[in-house]
């Protein structure tokens, strides 16, 4: 708590401790900074700096697994805001699945059907659009059968299909005379 209102002043700073705690070993530790950062997203929390936002989201999913669960509504509402989209899809990718809410799933899913339907072509090959389908296509698997198949066949239909082709020394040989 002492580090944490330390860094109160400069959102650097706050951002730096944020990023920090990735770093601690000992997840019960990690798991001590959840109401910490949980705050920050709270109704009446004053209006976080860009990259403490940030720091914060990409904080949230490693603050343990008993916390999974609180994280996820915190998560799913600044990916309904449609701010810090790609960094806080990684963060919900992160989370265990039976985190998730169901009564949550459709109304993300629905919001990343309507995030990826706005994407222009040109642009649904970049890692940020392929994850945030991913993560559409992961939330719709928590719905009724009708619906997630009508979710996931929509985002199907958005995506461009993307091959890596890799060579192997050993296969691409060149044969000299």
């Amino acid at each position: 708590a002492g580090t944490w209102s330390m860094t109160e002043a400069s959102t650097d700073s706050r951002a730096m401790l944020l990023d920090a705690v990735a770093l601690i070993g000992d997840p019960a530790l990690r798991a001590q900074f959840h109401p910490l950062v949980a705050a920050l997203f709270a109704a009446d929390a004053p209006r976080l700096a860009g990259n403490v936002r940030t720091a914060a989201i990409r904080a949230l999913p490693l603050l343990g697994e008993d916390n999974a669960a609180a994280t996820f509504p915190i998560l799913a509402a600044q990916l309904r805001t449609g701010t810090h989209r790609a960094v806080t899809t990684r963060a919900l990718l992160q989370l265990p699945r039976t985190a998730w809410s169901a009564a949550d799933a459709g109304p993300l899913a629905e919001n990343v059907l309507a995030y990826a339907q706005t994407e222009p072509a040109e642009r649904r090959t970049s890692q940020d659009f392929v994850e945030t389908t991913q993560l559409g296509n992961d939330l719709a698997l928590r719905l009724p059968a009708p619906e997630a198949t009508r979710i996931r066949k929509a985002l199907r239909e958005l995506c461009v299909s993307v091959f890596v082709v890799k060579s192997s020394s050993g296969n691409m040989t060149k044969k000299i005379e």
